[in-house]
Order: C-alpha cells, then structure tokens, then sequence
C-alpha cells in the first residue's frame, strides 16, 4: 500500500508540524484532568477564584497594561512577561480590591513572569500537566478581558506541538486582554513551565525569545514558504546551536522542501541534544519512509512509541510503513494498537481495511470500513473502499449503493464515479456505466481522468463499438502515454478487427511499459496464434506462465499452440497443468486430439467422455469420440456418436464424410455414399469422388 492522505487514501502518513502563532501563556494547561468531565459552568465554578486582574503602571501610577494572572498554590502570580513589560509598578487583584504586586521571577524567553502579591485573596489553582492531555477533550479558556468581568469560552485540543512538554494548540475563543490567563489567540503553553521559572530575571538569549523564533516559523509554514522557512530556521540554529525547537524547525523545513537527507541529518541533531522527543522521532520516521528506508522508518517510530506509547499517528505511520515491506500481520498489530489508543480516529480503521483488501480478506475490509462510516457517515473515502470490497465479493449492488453514497456526500470525486461506472460494466449495465465514467470526466480536472476513459473504452469493447473504444483508449493515452491497461485494451480491440500490426504494437508498448502485464502478453500470443505464428505465441504463453504460475488459460492456449506444431506429448503436459487448475471441457477436448494424434485412442475416448460431461451440446467431442471409435474398430459406437455430432451440427460436413467411413466399414454401402453425396452437397466431394473412382457409388 502506498502513503496514504485523506484525498486519495492510499494509507495516510502523517506528518509533523510546527507551532502556530502564540501570544500569551497557560491556563488552559494548568486545569487537572478531572477538570475535562465537567460542565462548563462547574468549569467556571471551580475556577474563578484563581484568576486576577494584573495592571502594570507608571512611574505616575498610571496604567500601562493589564492582562490575566492565574493564583498558584505557592501563592504566587503567573501571567505573561508582556503583560507587565516597562512597568515600574504593579497591581493584582479581583474585582475593585487591588493590592500592590513585585516581580519575583521572569523568563523572557518563556514569556512567563511571576508576581508576589502580599494580600491577596483567592483560592489557588489545581495545577496540570500539558504532557497528560490528548486531542479532542474539552477545554476551556477563562479570563478578564481588559480587566472586565471574567468571559468563559470552550473548545478542544486540537493539536499537542512540539514538547516535551507540548504546547496547546485549541479551538477555544479568546477574548483580546485575556492574555497572562493564560489563553492565546490559538495556543496555550504548557504548565509545566510554570515550574521551570527561577527566581530573578532571565533575558532573551541572544535578541531573540523562543517564541520570537517560533511566530516567524510559524508564519512562514502557514504562508508554505518553505525556502524562507529553511533559512530562517538556519540563523536560528546558528544562534541557538543546543536548542532542539530549532533544530526541529530546521528538519521540518528540508522536509517540506523534499530534502529529505537533510532532514534525517537535523533530526539526528536534535537527538543527540534530547534523545527523548518523541515528536523529533517521528518526523525521522517521515523522512525515512519518503525515502522509502522502511526498516529505519519503523526504528524511528518504535523510538517514539517508547517515550510515548499512546502517540497515535506514530502507530498510525508505523502501520504504513509495515505494509510498504509486506509485514501485513505487524501491520494490522499496529493499526489495532491505534485504535485501543485513539479510538475515534477513522484511520486506524481505514488503514485495516486497506490492508485486510490486499490479504483479500474482503469480509475483513468491510467490517473496518464499516466501522469508519459509523463514527464518521461521510466519509467518502470509507464509502468508495467499502464499494471495492464489495466488488471483489462480486457484490456488485451493493458495491454500487456504496458508490452512490459517496457520491451522494461529494458528487465532484471522480474516482468513486470511475468504480461506478466498473461496477455498472460488471452487471453488463453498459449505458449506465457510460454516464457514469461520462461524468467522471466532467468532475475531474480537465485532461486528469483517464481511468474513466479506459472505462469507457472497456466498455465501447463490449458492446462491439470498436471504433469509439480505440477513440476512448486514445484519450486516455493522451493524458497518460504511459498507461499500460490501455495500451492493451487498445491492442485487443485491433485484433477483435483483425488489424494484427496494430494489435501488436500496442502491445509491444504495453509491456515495454510494464514488463509483467500478463494480459498483454496472452493477447499478443492470440494475435500470433491467428497469424499462425505458434513459436511466437508459445514464448508469449510462456511469459505468463513465468508472471502467473497459476494462470490456467496460459497453460491451455500454449497446449494448442503445441499441437499445432505437432508436439503433442508438450501439449499433453500443458492441458495437464490447465485441468489441474481450472477443469474444462475444451481442455480435455484439445487434449484428446494430442492423444487420438499420438495414437493413444482409449486416453483420447476419456478425455471426449470427461469434456461431454461438462458440456454436453459441444460437436466436435462427439466427432473425436466418433474417430477414437473408427480407429478402435468399434464402429457402431462411432455412428451413433457422429450422429450426435451432426444433430447438434447439422452442416458438420467432416461428421457426414467420417460416418460414411463407418458405414462402409459396416459394409453399408448405400448409407455410405449417401453420407458422401451429402457432404458434397455441402462443398466437399472428396469422398464422394473417392468413392465413384472405386465404383462404389453411383
């Protein structure tokens, strides 16, 4: 299976990321995890009295700025460095009661500062840990936009950044002030680094604080400026050579840049400096499976999953890289360990069902699909694979109503029409299947589809027309010269029209494009077989045999081409394989001709018997049986059996010359010559002059 993405969904490989903008601090990383079960009300309950008022003033004592601050059980004040930046003094407090305010502690580079406060009231915040959240819980951001009464807004975790500890990345609203209540526009920091701060000052290392480096990489990654982002990431290197955000940086932008060397060789930096990020783990994970190093890939994931065992995308990202090396059991190990730790997440379920469709495992496939589609009921991509599972169960109906749902939840995606249109081809529903594979072309980009009009082409095939399924198979080729299907298809409606060079050089191109395309090649051996040319079809029946040892149809088509040549002892061996895969009546038939030409009448009797059970209305059975009969001297058997042969064969002018032939072996002249004058009536008055010669008949 391929990398897969939410679009095209082969699996998806997840990739990492890098902070988005940040203005503020915490908060919403100090609530405890039983914070998560309340209501939003009892969320607000629990936490107004932690939060103060914080204003910075003057040397006059008037007001600069003022912001949020959360009361810690040390009894200190947490608010951001910003919000108390050029004060000369400050004020905390809740309501109108302000008390006076010091600064014990700040961190530049964090941009969290800590304030004493002598007097204040309040109760103190239960402190949590950024590390112990998971996307998707409730979270809720409380402060006192400029200075007014509190606001609450809710939301979720919508991503865990960078860390460890990780920032928070949320849907909550944030309200302008707020900021040093620890909310942000879209971020909250971790609490963890409320823990981290000493007492006195710490400036911004070299000019810039962390969170500088981290707005403008931010900033760049959203604009997708990636050769910006590079170099802004290597003056932050240079300027922090220790930090691991920057070296994480760096890697993320060879990676986007497909640097891909590059981007191991920054991620193997970071580790040497903090061999246990996780999230740097990872994107060495990422980087090694575009460069398609799937061992590595699975030590870098395995790497992370020891720091963090519930990191969901590295078991989702390790899964793929398991099914890239065909280990499709550990593969399903890892997709199920990614459903126990994130059990909302549909791709986990989609990623089993990918692989369970390549163990064939339909029943399997449909059950995770299913799956998906009842925690997300549009999911498309879920729906279209559910539809291909049916048809491998020749399910077609239901493949269709599958089809027809996807579509229903976004008629613009033109693969899902493409399988429509294959199902409807399948239930021999050709003008349904037209329009289908019609209005894939008209939703996808112009000149992109050419899966539908190779459908089409398949589909003008069956119903005989010839000249639009070339016109059809051309197109395709026009957006893809590449196309090997449809160089074959192409090859195959030439010889349906017996324009044999042709045939052969599509072919010719089909598999100089793909060297194991079995079809081309049994299609080609035809052509050569009809030219007469059996050594050449003999080497392309060959080949399949080579590509697909179980291809029963190879096998007997290169018994015929032997017994063309005469070499029926080889065409003996090969009917011999056929039957063994797939028993047929032509197989026996054709192989009961090697053996009545090897003189072996008896075997040729058996295989005539064995073939007429199979298929009791086929002519010529009879008419070999009726030989093997004549040769064995058994004649009345061979009348009866050319008489079969010429019931179901009424102008089977051979069965009338050799049943001649019994009669005049019986002795009966009279039925002899009327069997002669009857196949001379047809065309052929060999026997019948044969006969005169002699004086047998009038």
């Amino acid at each position: 299976m391929t990398e897969r993405s939410k679009a095209g969904k082969g699996t998806m490989m997840n990739m990492p990321s890098v902070l988005k903008l940040i203005v503020a601090l915490f908060f919403l990383a100090t609530l405890p995890a039983q914070v998560h079960a309340l209501t939003p009300d009892q969320v607000f309950d629990k936490v107004k009295d932690s939060i103060v008022v914080v204003k910075s003033l003057d040397a006059q004592g008037k007001v600069k700025g003022q912001g949020s601050g959360v009361l810690l059980p040390s009894g200190k004040i947490a608010t951001n460095c910003h919000v108390v930046e050029g004060g000369d003094s400050y004020q905390v407090g809740r309501g109108k009661q302000l008390v006076r305010a010091t600064l014990y502690a700040e961190d530049g580079d964090k941009d969290i500062c800590l304030l004493d406060a002598k007097g204040i009231t309040g109760k103190p915040t239960q402190v949590g840990k950024a590390a112990d959240l998971k996307v998707g819980v409730p979270v809720y951001a409380v402060g006192a936009p400029q200075g007014l009464e509190l606001s609450l807004s809710d939301g979720i975790v919508a991503q865990l950044r960078g860390g460890p500890p990780p920032l928070i990345q949320t849907t909550a609203a944030i309200s302008p002030g707020s900021s040093g209540g620890g909310q942000n526009l879209n971020f909250a920091m971790p609490a963890e680094w409320i823990g981290e701060i000493k007492p006195g000052r710490k400036s911004v290392a070299k000019g810039r604080s962390q969170l500088e480096w981290s707005k403008r990489t931010i900033a760049l990654e959203q604009l997708k400026n990636w050769q910006g982002m590079l170099d802004w990431c290597l003056k932050w290197t240079k300027s922090e050579p220790e930090n691991v955000g920057a070296w994480y940086c760096l890697g993320l932008a060879y990676y986007y840049l497909k640097r891909y060397d590059d981007a191991i060789d920054a991620y193997r930096k970071d580790l040497s400096i903090n061999p246990k990020y996780a999230d740097v783990w990872f994107g060495l994970g990422t980087a090694y499976g575009h460069l398609k190093r799937y061992d590595d890939a699975i030590d870098a994931y395995r790497k992370a999953l020891s720091i963090d065992p519930k990191y969901a995308k590295a078991w989702s990202n390790l899964g793929v890289a398991y099914e890239q090396l065909k280990r499709y059991d550990d593969a399903i190990d890892a997709f199920r360990q990614g459903t126990r730790v994130d059990p909302g997440n549909t791709d986990f379920w989609l990623g089993l069902g990918m692989v369970y469709d390549i163990l064939t495992r339909y029943d399997d496939a449909i059950d995770a699909y299913r799956h998906v589609i009842k925690v997300d009921p549009a999911d498309t991509i879920a729906w279209d694979h559910l539809g291909r599972a049916y048809e491998h169960l020749k399910r077609y109906d239901d493949a269709i109503a599958a089809y027809r749902k996807a579509l229903s939840i976004n008629p613009k995606k033109a693969i899902v029409w493409d399988n429509l249109g294959l199902a409807y081809e399948q239930l021999k529903r050709y003008d349904d299947a037209i329009d289908a594979f019609r209005q894939g072309i008209r939703v996808a980009p112009e000149n992109e589809n050419a899966l539908a009009w190779f459908g089409l082409g398949t589909t003008y095939e069956q119903l005989k027309r010839y000249d639009d399924a070339i016109g059809a198979y051309r197109q395709a080729l026009s957006i893809n010269p590449k196309y090997a299907k449809a160089w074959t298809g192409l090859g195959i409606v030439y010889g349906e029209l017996k324009r044999y060079d042709d045939a052969i050089k599509a072919y010719r191109q089909a598999i100089s494009i793909d060297p194991e395309d079995a079809v081309a090649y049994i299609s080609r051996g035809n052509v050569y077989a009809d030219l007469g040319q059996h050594q050449r079809a003999i080497e392309d029946y060959s080949e399949v045999i080579r590509l697909k040892p179980d291809d029963s149809e190879a096998y007997d088509n290169r018994g015929n081409a032997y017994v063309k040549l005469g070499q029926y002892q080889r065409a003996i061996e090969d009917f011999n394989e056929a039957i063994r895969l797939k028993p047929d009546y032509a197989s026996y038939g054709v192989r009961g001709i090697a053996y009545y030409s090897l003189g072996q009448y008896q075997s040729a009797i058996e295989d005539c018997n064995k073939a007429i059970r199979l298929k009791p209305d086929v002519p010529t059975a009879y008419f070999l049986r009726g030989k093997a009969y004549v040769k064995l001297g058994q004649y009345q058997r061979a009348i009866e059996d050319f008489n079969e042969a010429i019931r179901l064969k009424p102008d089977y002018v051979s069965a009338y010359i050799n049943r001649g032939g019994a009669y005049f072996k019986q002795g009966d002249n009279k039925l002899s010559c009327r069997d002669a004058q009857k196949a001379c009536a047809m065309g052929n008055c060999e026997a019948l002059e044969y006969a005169k010669d002699r004086g047998l008949c009038n």
